[in-house]
């Protein structure tokens, strides 16, 4: 027979609220519908599992030999770090930005809360981001600085971070720009602008 892995968050264990926000686990009613004579399906979704602790029990898996064919692998939705009591508490602020950090790829996924239409919106690129990241990702390095390229939709920003004695007292942000859209600004004159 073959085997299916599973790993996720409680989403992929079949985890649902009731009305009054307690979870149930409906995963045997789910697999119950599906024909495992043919399929064994193994469950390791865990409910608040994070990116990060995700990896960590695939590679935990992968390092004992795991017999499967196939695996699903779904992450993400505890990985959400916006702050939402700010949100509520700034009823004013049109949106809230987050970045989703994946260490081991050098890369983010930078997404912005939108408040008007209540959805997370994917961006390809933020320097403000990259510069965080980089700066998590070069902690304990040596003085002096760093070059490290930070990965996203659209490409890759290089990031230089200067230590000294272990403090970041430099940084800087470089990388290929691309105009979506063509703008025409007009710059005055600053000797002839008014006073």
């Amino acid at each position: 027979m073959e085997r299916a892995y599973i790993y996720g968050d409680s989403l992929l264990k079949a985890t649902v609220p009731d009305e009054e926000m307690r979870y149930h686990f409906h995963l045997p009613e789910v697999m119950a519908q599906y024909p495992t004579d043919r399929l064994e399906v193994v469950n390791r979704a865990k409910m608040g599992a994070t990116v990060t602790k995700g990896l960590s029990l695939v590679e935990h898996d992968a390092a004992r030999g795991i017999d499967a064919r196939w695996a699903l692998v779904a992450y993400g939705g505890n990985d959400s770090d916006f702050d939402w009591p700010a949100i509520a508490a700034a009823p004013e602020a049109s949106a809230v930005g987050a970045v989703f950090l994946d260490r081991a790829a050098g890369s983010i996924r930078p997404v912005v809360f939108v408040r008007e239409t209540g959805s997370c919106v994917a961006e390809t690129s933020c320097a403000s981001g990259s510069v965080a990241a980089a700066v998590v990702l070069t902690a304990g390095f040596a003085d002096g600085i760093t070059e490290i390229g930070i990965g996203q939709p659209g490409g890759t920003l290089e990031v230089g971070v200067q230590r000294t004695h272990g403090a970041v007292t430099g940084l800087s942000i470089g990388g290929p720009v691309r105009l979506a859209q063509t703008l025409t600004v007009t710059l005055t004159d600053v000797a002839a602008a008014p006073g």
